[in-house]
């Protein structure tokens, strides 16, 4: 019996060995503390507040303005390498929607020409033109067919519908403050000229006279009335 007893403690013995030296490592690897960590990024910020930005040359010159005004307005400017400001876009205090391109005198220095586009609140779109040699044009797609809209060196304004080999028609003031209609062929040549002037008689009030005149393809007059 002494002999079994034996036999029984030691593997008593044995398997309470081999389970104390398992023990540690299961501890060991079910701790929570041991499983690797993932850092979490910060949020990507996607917005910058500001009531103004600027941006600057290499020179440090301003070369453009962004920002919004105590009395409600808001836009952009941009300056040349003098200091002038080029062109302006934005809101005004009174809502309205502006473009405005100056000249090389800037907007500092009353600009002799310069291009504004605005918009009203309701809706009605505005475009003005100021300089002694402004010209607005439009044009279709392949060029077949345009407007032109032009302001001469003597200060007259001039219309001009052309077409592609089809003549055209230009309606403009004369010097003398009368307008007139001419209408030129496909080579350029004048044939009918349409003017009105004012017919001056000593002692009298003067009288507006209308002529009509027509030409050959050498513009020479064929027939004018009166």
């Amino acid at each position: 019996m002494m002999r079994y007893d034996f036999i029984r403690m030691m593997l008593v013995a044995i398997t309470a060995g081999w389970i104390g030296a398992m023990l540690p490592g299961a501890m060991l690897r079910s701790d929570p503390v041991s499983d690797p960590v993932i850092a979490q990024e910060a949020p990507a910020t996607t917005a910058v507040t500001a009531e103004e930005f600027r941006v600057v040359g290499k020179d440090g010159k301003v070369r453009a303005v962004i920002g919004a005004q105590p009395d409600g307005s808001a836009g952009a400017a941009f300056y040349d390498l003098h200091g002038h400001v080029r062109a302006e876009i934005g809101l005004n205090a009174a809502g309205v929607a502006e473009l405005a391109l100056y000249d090389q005198a800037g907007k500092q220095r009353k600009p002799q020409g310069f291009a504004y586009m605005f918009v009203l609140p309701n809706g009605g779109p505005r475009l003005s033109l100021i300089g002694d040699a402004a010209n607005l044009t439009i044009a279709s797609d392949r060029l077949a067919g345009y407007a032109t809209l032009k302001i001469e060196p003597d200060n007259h304004p001039v219309l001009s519908l052309e077409g592609e080999d089809k003549g055209a028609a230009l309606l403009t003031m004369l010097q003398d403050g009368s307008p007139s209609l001419t209408l030129y062929d496909p080579e350029g040549y004048r044939r009918v000229a349409l003017e009105i002037k004012e017919l001056r008689v000593p002692g009298k009030e003067p009288v507006p006279k209308s002529t009509l005149t027509l030409y050959d393809k050498n513009e020479k007059v064929i027939w004018s009335a009166p």
